[in-house]
């Protein structure tokens, strides 16, 4: 769906049939702030069309952190290190967990690799060069601009960012109506998370 349909369906929603209280600037804003926002919660099962793999780096002997693409959201699944996997975390939570184990807490059989700060973090440290690193992740949603840009989201999740949009909007007029349909789409996400 392009921008200027999704733009179209979002002041639909507000009620607004010109642009009287939103610019469209202000509602393409809100529409690719909802898209990331959808795209970062979204289980990566259901956005198969955003989903990329980059295998542009190799291991280096005693490297344990190596770039991340510069359109990385989220691990979509494993991670391939040559030919062994490894178990991926994006999860802040998870993350912060995995930086306070010793190194007796995880063995060299628990593969595992984490964002943090951009970087792709590595355990345990590769012990040869090389090796491919393959990734397989969500990408950022390409920000929508002009009129005829196409969304990377599906036809389901663009409803949940059309929503989301809307809602951000309502909060400049309507804030108790912002936050009663904000609590709806995300009733609606429940069962993509």
């Amino acid at each position: 769906m392009q921008l200027s349909e999704i733009r179209t369906i979002v002041r639909y929603r507000l009620r607004e049939t010109s642009a009287s209280v939103w610019t469209d600037a202000e509602l393409t804003n809100e529409i690719n702030i909802a898209q990331r926002y959808v795209a970062s919660i979204v289980n990566a099962k259901y956005m198969p069309e955003i989903i990329t793999v980059d295998s542009s780096q190799t291991t280096v002997n005693g490297t344990s952190e190596y770039t991340l693409p510069s359109n990385f959201l989220k691990f979509a699944g494993y991670t391939n290190i040559g030919s062994s996997l490894y178990k991926a975390f994006d999860d802040p939570v998870e993350e912060y967990r995995i930086s306070f184990l010793s190194a007796n807490d995880i063995d060299a059989d628990n593969k595992i690799v984490w964002a943090a700060n951009n970087k792709l973090n590595v355990h345990p440290t590769p012990s040869s060069s090389g090796d491919t690193i393959k990734i397989v992740y969500v990408k950022v949603p390409d920000k929508l601009v002009s009129n005829s840009d196409e969304a990377d989201l599906n036809d389901t999740l663009l409803d949940f960012v059309i929503d989301i949009a809307a809602s951000n909007a309502l909060k400049k007029t309507e804030p108790e109506k912002a936050y009663a349909l904000l609590q709806s789409v995300m009733a609606k996400m429940k069962g993509y998370l």
